[in-house]
């Protein structure tokens, strides 16, 4: 996955358990799943060059289709610059708060995808269920 900004937080210690288990489908899924909504929100995947960690950081678990408050705060970082900030192009970047009026969901990222396979492994764990 070419998302530069999305390796932020990234465990590989986590992975090694999550693909121990057996998950490979579920991981790539998930994996999917973040490519695609970020595709979705910068309109195609030549853009996502323009995903960098503070970009992750003030996306991720936002959901601003949904949320007058998340929307806002997405917004506000890209005004001021804080995210997509190598994103130049002034109607780029106006599509980009389009298609986030459209993201019901909560924004994914490989952190966030982390976060599900901890609490998924402790859910499927033997140990987790006897301790």
């Amino acid at each position: 996955m070419q998302i530069p900004g999305l390796r932020r937080g990234l465990q590989l210690g986590v992975w090694s358990k999550v693909l121990a288990d057996k998950y490979e489908e579920e991981v790539l899924h998930g994996l999917q799943h973040v490519y695609e909504v970020w595709k979705r929100i910068l309109g195609s995947g030549a853009a996502l060059e323009f995903v960098d960690g503070d970009t992750v950081r003030e996306f991720e678990s936002r959901a601003p289709g949904a949320s007058q408050r998340d929307y806002f705060h997405v917004s506000e970082a890209i005004r001021r610059n804080v995210a997509l900030r190598r994103l130049t192009d002034d109607e780029r970047r106006q599509q980009v708060l389009s298609n986030l009026q459209q993201v019901d969901t909560l924004i994914p990222s490989v952190y966030t995808l982390q976060k599900d396979f901890k609490y998924v492994r402790q859910c499927t764990s033997r140990e987790a269920i006897w301790a």
